[in-house]
């Protein structure tokens, strides 16, 4: 078993706020070290999924959410797009909670950009719009569909207007 210090470390840690959008992993990709498939296997991948040569992973940060609680982003790019992927973990290594919280998907109407930011106060606004985004855009309130999620003490992620 590899420690779960040893997977944290393969994360940049990150001062919040963050914001991501589609060009976050060219930036993070000059940094990039390598995701070893050993860790992905043991605290990426849930236990029934098995990566293929199509699919390729790049660590892109870290942050607290408690003393006890860590929170992770990770990019994945696929065939049908790119994913920034929000996993929390107990410092033991368990896994809490995980969404999608930004990253590019292919539809029949176009390119949806899905932007997001991570607050200091664990707030996370998530954009989506059929136009290319920036910074700009997300702070926009008057375009796309927006949702907001609060990542909790105990490392749940829950979405607004939910108990």
């Amino acid at each position: 078993m590899i420690p779960f210090s040893t997977f944290l470390e393969a994360f940049p840690p990150a001062e919040l706020p963050v914001v991501l959008t589609s060009e976050t992993h060219h930036e993070i990709a000059e940094h990039f070290t390598g995701f070893p498939a050993e860790l992905l296997a043991e605290y990426v991948l849930d236990p029934d999924e098995e990566p293929d040569e199509f699919t390729e992973y790049m660590p892109c940060l870290r942050f607290s959410v408690t003393a006890k609680i860590a929170g992770v982003v990770w990019w994945r790019a696929a065939l049908e797009g790119n994913d920034y992927i929000l996993q929390t973990y107990l410092i033991s290594g368990s896994k809490i909670e995980r969404i999608r919280i930004a990253g590019t998907r292919y539809t029949e109407k176009g390119l949806l950009h899905t932007v997001a930011s991570i607050g200091r106060d664990l707030e996370i606004f998530v954009k989506d719009d059929i136009e290319k985004m920036d910074l700009q855009v997300l702070l926009d309130e008057n375009t796309g569909t927006v949702k907001r999620f609060s990542i909790l003490d105990n490392g749940n992620i829950r979405a607004e207007g939910s108990e």
